[in-house]
């Protein structure tokens, strides 16, 4: 599988440095079927690489509709729980109205992984970056005793 899913609604790319899924979203608004196949790209991607975190940039989307929220608590965030996910990031949106719809989601999106917000990309990668060193290091320490 590509490691990079490129669409006119954004980028998802693997980043191998970071065991990360990261999505770049570019426009404010995405039909419920484009939506679908793009995150269950994603998640596709998800399982192949076996990534620990995923980074989602929220900045220039919309709130999404019922349906796809719905979507989201039903069956992404379940099938999160279940992959090697730990952690996501996400990159919040200016937009007061975008971030109330986000915050729901991830209170749910809580309930299965770590979940942290940042301003920028450049912070939410730091976060995993930091993350996956603590990570390795309890992993090392557990195998010296």
């Amino acid at each position: 599988m590509d490691k990079k899913i490129v669409t006119k609604k954004g980028m998802i790319y693997y980043d191998e440095a970071l065991n990360s899924i990261v999505a770049l979203w570019n426009d404010r608004f995405m039909l419920q079927g484009e939506y679908r196949d793009t995150i269950s790209k994603a998640l596709d991607m998800l399982d192949e690489t076996n990534a620990t975190s995923f980074i989602t940039d929220t900045r220039n989307t919309k709130v999404l509709s019922q349906e796809q929220q719905k979507f989201q608590i039903e069956e992404l965030f379940p099938r999160f729980m279940k992959s090697s996910l730990k952690r996501a990031a996400y990159i919040m949106p200016k937009d007061i109205f975008v971030q109330s719809a986000v915050n729901r989601s991830l209170n749910e999106l809580t309930k299965y992984i770590e979940v942290k917000q940042f301003d920028d990309l450049e912070s939410a990668k730091t976060w995993i970056r930091e993350e996956n060193i603590k990570t390795h290091q309890a992993e090392n320490k557990n195998t010296d005793e």
